[in-house]
């Protein structure tokens, strides 16, 4: 190992003094001197090895004790000593329309967009009130007004009162939804929970869902159907489209995914799912256009409505709802 230290000054070291004593008194026999100054010399180095020694050790002795406590640290799994957990990842908020807060008791304070969701936390929306969040698996909730909810350990979320928009497209692990009136697991899907004093109402969008009521009884509800379930067991369905008005208030809160560098087919998708339609393209030509388009710009503080008037304007098409399809076609000014 190199010293990198300054050696000791002579002025404040004894031997050195010694060597410049011996220097200066010309009137000692230049023999004497001589053997003086080459003892007091050899002295001096010496003294200056036995503190780089010194040194050496004391810095061998800090490498092994680090060694040591890795080795400790390495051997305390196998001798019972639990490994730290990870923790839990956040649920990210992603958007806030009105106003918002976390619970504690008594104690509220103001939600913000950004604040990652722990395990344990509540939280109330207001009248005029709407907020969306993801899971880490990219499982999509959307609280309506007036809504109370809590996140659960097991990736289970708890609707305490209000209602829920659950989009699972993107997720691979989804969460099941807690009520008082029982437990609901879903299959990538799109459904809104409501709970009410007396009652559970579960409406379909797209894919399938079971209810697992308070006294064991299962209930399964298909994409279309809205679902009520009794505090006294009675049970009812119903159809729904997937256009119908009830689902309007999600898109007040909708976040578009769609990044910088998608394409218009990206986003025409989504936004055809996000408002129960089919997309329908008027000929392979115009599909190609899209998939080939891409999208630049930040999207994520638009409406849906507002970010298909941006792409469409953009890309020389125009697109409108019949029959439960969105009909892309080219502007009659583009050059299709």
């Amino acid at each position: 190992m190199t010293d990198n230290k300054q050696q000791p000054n002579a002025d404040q070291d004894p031997v050195g003094r010694l060597v410049r004593l011996a220097e200066r008194h010309d009137d000692i026999p230049q023999e004497r001197a001589a053997r003086v100054k080459e003892a007091a010399q050899l002295e001096w180095m010496q003294q200056i090895q036995r503190r780089r020694r010194s040194r050496r050790n004391r810095y061998g002795l800090m490498l092994a004790a680090a060694a040591a406590a890795v080795l400790i640290a390495l051997w305390l799994p196998r001798i019972g000593v639990p490994a730290p957990r990870a923790a839990t990842p956040g649920w990210q908020i992603e958007k806030i329309v009105g106003a918002a807060w976390l619970v504690d008791g008594d104690h509220r304070e103001a939600l913000f967009a950004e604040h990652q969701l722990r395990l344990g936390e509540r939280i109330e929306t207001s009248a005029g009130g709407f907020v969306s969040m993801r899971t880490a698996n990219g499982q999509q909730f959307r609280l309506d007004e007036r809504t109370a909810v809590q996140r659960l350990a097991d990736g289970r979320l708890e609707i305490l009162s209000g209602a829920t928009y659950v989009d699972s497209n993107e997720s691979v692990q989804t969460a099941a939804i807690v009520t008082p009136h029982g437990l609901i697991q879903e299959l990538g899907t799109q459904y809104e929970v409501r709970i009410e004093v007396d009652r559970v109402q579960l409406r379909l969008r797209e894919g399938a869902v079971r209810l697992t009521a308070s006294d064991g009884t299962r209930h399964e509800i298909s994409d279309g159907e809205e679902f009520v379930l009794l505090t006294d067991g009675q049970a009812s369905r119903t159809a729904i489209s997937p256009r119908d008005p009830r689902w309007s208030w999600t898109s007040r809160v909708a976040t578009v995914p769609i990044v910088s560098g998608s394409s218009v087919d990206q986003f025409l998708r989504w936004y055809a799912r996000e408002n129960g339609l089919r997309l329908f393209y008027a000929d392979t030509a115009l599909l190609r256009f899209a998939e080939e388009s891409v999208i630049e710009g930040e999207w994520s503080e638009l409406t849906p409505e507002q970010a298909l008037e941006a792409v469409l304007a953009t890309s020389q098409l125009e697109a409108r709802e019949a029959e439960g399809e969105l009909v892309v076609k080219p502007l009659p000014s583009s050059a299709f």
